[in-house]
């Protein structure tokens, strides 16, 4: 067992939205924080991956989170590149909201 492992502690997931006149904008702030680090890839197998320090999982479950509360329709999406940072003409990855579970596509 390590030390990380070996050290018990507590964590608390807390996540704020601000509603501005009772209304969500439709946009937030998805770019990875500097002190964050998440990376995604697709292998040479096809199998996907993804790398993220402490600070980079809690920032996707912000993104998460926000893509949960907010009211965002169907096809809302966003891209990102394989940092998760706007995608800026490199291979992206598309994060989409489908509320019919995949059972709208052909």
């Amino acid at each position: 067992m390590n030390d990380a492992q070996s050290v018990p502690r507590s964590v608390m997931f807390q996540h704020l939205i601000h509603e501005s006149d009772e209304q969500f904008s439709l946009e937030f702030d998805y770019d990875t924080p500097a002190n964050a680090y998440v990376r995604m890839e697709i292998d040479k197998e096809g199998d996907f991956w993804l790398s993220a320090n402490q600070e980079g999982y809690l920032h996707l479950a912000r993104v998460f989170a926000e893509m949960g509360i907010r009211p965002l329709e169907d096809g809302y999406h966003f891209h990102m590149n394989s940092d998760f940072r706007h995608s800026g003409g490199s291979r992206e990855f598309s994060f989409e909201v489908d509320n019919s579970c995949g059972r709208g596509r052909e």
